[in-house]
């Protein structure tokens, strides 16, 4: 009987495309190495064209790549975005009954969107701690001057003392001393510019706040009822920003 001249397949998995950004362990995982550490995404075997395994790097990238622990599945605990969105909805309320300036909540949102771009908005904010808010302010103070810095720190304080006061966190996060702030910031409650967020859509590219449309009646006091921001949400986004 001749000798068949098939040549036997290796078994050995290969990358779906040369792009692709995980490669097969000799271990048999979808393997990812980030700052000289090897990190894993599932079995080759049960994903073999690497679709799950690339779904769960893209979640997990951010972090990584920033150097932070990801983030767990099936984690419920409140997420950076999560808390930026109830903020903000918060303070609409305020500006569509005329107790907060348009100027201020386009500052908070500013700030919003600093803080999840900083963080990490899939972050739990039960994991941060006073190294991720030096940085935070070292990074600030690189790109703008001291008055500017001290607002903005403050502005921080003012989100995460919202969440506490609130009780969607259990305990203050722990900023350290290294991110001092400045006291006494007041809001305006009355200035232009509120009208600008009130005639339009307003939303936060980084966080996926979501403000209503133009359905709240008149600029001046009315009596009658603006109707509420609808609900927010962690995910998505828009221009905003």
């Amino acid at each position: 009987m001749p000798k068949s001249t098939t040549s036997k397949k290796s078994g050995k998995a290969k990358k779906p495309s040369p792009d692709f950004p995980l490669w097969p362990h000799p271990s048999g995982r979808w393997c990812k190495e980030v700052c000289g550490r090897a990190h894993y995404f599932g079995k080759v075997a049960d994903d073999p064209k690497g679709e799950k395994a690339l779904e769960r790097w893209n979640e997990e990238k951010d972090d990584l790549l920033a150097g932070r622990e990801p983030r767990k599945p099936g984690d419920t605990r409140l997420t950076v975005a999560d808390l930026c969105n109830r903020f903000l909805t918060a303070k609409f309320h305020r500006l569509a009954s005329g107790d907060l300036s348009g100027r201020s909540f386009r500052d908070y949102k500013h700030t919003c969107t600093s803080i999840a771009e900083a963080f990490g908005g899939h972050r739990a904010v039960a994991d941060l701690g006073p190294s991720d808010f030096e940085t935070f302010r070292t990074t600030l103070g690189k790109r703008v001057g001291p008055v500017r810095v001290a607002n903005e720190v403050n502005r921080v304080r003012i989100v995460f003392r919202y969440a506490l006061e609130s009780d969607v966190i259990e305990k203050p996060v722990p900023r350290g001393l290294g991110f001092a702030g400045v006291c006494g910031w007041v809001e305006q409650s009355r200035g232009a510019g509120r009208a600008s967020f009130l005639s339009k859509r307003v939303t936060c590219r980084v966080t996926g706040w979501r403000g209503p449309p133009c359905t709240l009646g008149p600029i001046s006091g009315t009596g009658k009822s603006r109707g509420d921001p609808p609900g927010w949400s962690a995910g998505g986004g828009g221009a905003g920003c």
